[in-house]
């Protein structure tokens, strides 16, 4: 079954990291990967503003204690991810606007550290056309998170 029809699984040990993932498309994520591969152990549905893939993704609306709260207007979801390991975020939209059609597609990993809180707001933006990704490690909100493009996994 491909990770775009099931839920995400959180690591069960281990150092982890918090994430409130914010999104007005669908978020994927595939963990110990720094490359798209939909069968990988954990890989799921994170949060969907359209609810399309798997219906109502379990982790809609989940609060852990994060700090602050997600930006106005887009589905939110806190889960907890492996630290230290990269992780895979795969985002998928698709707005209609009249007679137009207007997709937005990626991916792009990071490395959370462990014992850290992050906000990661993933973004369509039909008006500029283009996707934004923005990571942010709350407790220093100035210092950048580094993202890695990805690819699809080779076999």
């Amino acid at each position: 079954m491909s990770a775009r029809s099931r839920d995400y699984v959180e690591p069960s040990d281990g150092e982890t990291a918090r994430v409130r993932f914010s999104t007005n498309g669908d978020l994927t994520l595939i963990p110990e990967r720094n490359c798209t591969d939909w069968s990988a152990p954990g890989a799921g549905v994170v949060t969907s503003s359209k609810n399309f893939i798997v219906g109502k993704p379990k982790y809609i609306d989940r609060k852990l204690g994060i700090p602050g709260t997600g930006p106005a207007g887009m589905a939110s979801a806190e889960a907890t991810v492996r630290a230290g390991k990269p992780l895979t975020v795969v985002f998928d939209s698709y707005e209609a606007i009249g007679d137009w059609r207007y997709t937005c597609k990626g991916s792009f990993a990071f490395i959370p550290k462990a014992g850290e809180d992050y906000q990661l707001t993933v973004r369509h933006d039909v008006g500029a056309g283009y996707c934004r990704y923005e990571p942010t490690m709350l407790s220093n909100p100035t210092q950048r998170v580094t993202i890695y493009k990805t690819e699809e996994c080779k076999r």
